[in-house]
């Protein structure tokens, strides 16, 4: 089965931040199979147009005017049951040794915990 597979992340300057903002930087992805995207992307489409939501829409800007469409989004993620898959990490920025693990280096420490996040999963 050929799956589509759509990653994200929140946060990844977390890393290289002295003093962050945040605690967490979180890492996900969203697979389907190839031959369910068109379908969702209706579904997601119809939503959006019974909303009133134009352009991109993001977690961080879930306000109450937008609760309904946000609810009614992870509706529709849930009732596709395993034909949607979620995965997602978080990174506490307190627990990451970048020079001990990453040799210092940001991006190396980012794209690893990207790899854990898939390879672990694509195993599963």
């Amino acid at each position: 089965m050929k799956f589509d597979i759509y990653c994200d992340e929140s946060r990844p300057d977390l890393l290289c931040s002295k003093n962050p903002t945040v605690r967490y930087m979180v890492i996900g992805s969203l697979w389907l199979p190839a031959e369910d995207r068109a379908q969702l992307k209706k579904d997601i489409h119809a939503l959006r147009d019974k909303h009133h939501i134009g352009g991109e829409f993001k977690w961080q800007k879930v306000s109450p005017s937008r609760i309904d469409f946000y609810c009614d989004l992870v509706d529709l993620f849930m009732a596709r049951g395993d034909r949607l898959r979620f995965r997602c990490i978080a990174v506490a920025h307190d627990k990451v040794d970048l020079l001990r693990f990453h040799g210092d280096d940001q991006e190396l420490g980012f794209y690893k915990f990207y790899y854990q996040m898939l390879h672990h999963w694509i195993l599963d």
